[in-house]
């Protein structure tokens, strides 16, 4: 308890021409 963490998501999402989008998503749990 107490402790701090930060998770990182990271996924690659396939677009409409086949190309691939990496996406970043960021959660920081500092409360």
């Amino acid at each position: 308890t107490g402790s701090k963490y930060k998770s990182v998501i990271l996924s690659f999402s396939k677009q409409d021409d086949g190309s691939f989008l990496l996406t970043s998503k960021v959660s920081s749990g500092l409360e």
